[in-house]
């Protein structure tokens, strides 16, 4: 029988979280990140000299009392472990002006060691982009950052984030799975919190959660209100308790991943909900999730997902139920 943990409890706001983060990496001198060696030798470094008022003085920044701000390892500050690797998917269809700039920010994340990309029959340069940043990265010092390497496949046809997903999902590598947009409403830095949550609940899948706080996101009314819509018939259709099922935001372990990738069949937005119902059929899974930042584009900057994917949603919460 499944079991929902429930959620992040820090009580910090994305916004909160994000600067408290920044705060200690600043003052630990993590950004480069560097190797895993190097990164865990310097966290090390920051965890010893926390008793010397680190806490303190970033809670004065933030403005907060030092008995709000969570322990480092809530903030994505703890030593690494092979446990610890994630491999993230990036479906990816015209997002020539954002994708190299998601990447970099994902090769950033110490703990993202290989990163997949699924061009999905682009039409614009991004085929191009991603051919002269694989380029660079041969010999840029931050290889070392992912050991496991880039992969890139490409779809000669357009068939959609799903079927992308599907054959991104084939080819991980790591303890975990996350997935990331191409665009730039999502922060990977965020995958460290979700990585954190997974951690001290111990639990198969972390959600992140565009609507968990009030403040969290900048969404419209109207798409909140369905969005929370289409999530609260996902939690009755699949006895769940999440706040934003629709969310591009997921880590899963692979183990759990590759017991239902071989089953999905949503080629496009349906795969939310799909990968959402075959997750929580299984045998003892825990799930979970955290509050995230989001900065939301418009249709007129790229945005794809539209009405036909909300009925698309209801139509895979009775197919997969």
């Amino acid at each position: 029988m499944k079991r929902q943990v429930g959620c992040d409890t820090s009580g910090l706001s994305p916004q909160l979280w994000q600067r408290a983060r920044r705060s200690y990496w600043r003052l630990a001198g993590l950004e480069p990140v560097g190797t895993w060696l190097e990164y865990n030798d310097r966290v090390r470094r920051c965890l010893s000299s926390i008793e010397a008022g680190w806490h303190e003085s970033i809670a004065a920044e933030l403005g907060c009392h030092p008995e709000e701000l969570p322990e480092p390892a809530g903030l994505g500050l703890f030593e690494l472990t092979a446990a610890d690797r994630i491999s993230v998917v990036v479906p990816v269809f015209n997002e020539e002006q954002t994708i190299v700039e998601v990447l970099d920010h994902l090769a950033d994340v110490p703990a993202v060691t290989q990163i997949v990309v699924v061009n999905d029959a682009s039409r614009d340069d991004t085929r191009d982009r991603l051919q002269a940043w694989h380029g660079e990265l041969d010999d840029s010092v931050w290889r070392d950052r992912l050991p496991d390497g880039l992969v890139v496949l490409n779809h000669e046809v357009n068939q959609g984030k799903g079927a992308a997903l599907r054959t991104g999902f084939g080819h991980v590598t790591q303890p975990w799975t996350g997935v990331q947009d191409a665009d730039t409403e999502y922060d990977p830095a965020d995958l460290m919190r979700l990585l954190s949550v997974a951690r001290a609940r111990q639990v198969d899948v972390v959600y992140g959660s565009r609507f968990l706080l009030p403040e969290s996101g900048n969404s419209p009314s109207w798409h909140r209100l369905g969005n929370r819509l289409i999530t609260q018939l996902a939690n009755l259709s699949f006895a769940t308790k999440f706040s934003d099922v629709e969310t591009c935001y997921k880590l899963i372990k692979s183990s759990r991943l590759k017991a239902v990738a071989g089953d999905l069949l949503e080629n496009r937005f349906g795969i939310e909900i799909e990968l959402t119902a075959r997750l929580s059929k299984l045998p003892g899974i825990q799930m979970a999730e955290c509050p995230i930042s989001y900065d939301r584009r418009t249709y007129a900057e790229g945005k794809k997902i539209g009405l036909k994917d909300a009925f698309r949603a209801v139509w895979c919460m009775a197919r997969y139920r």
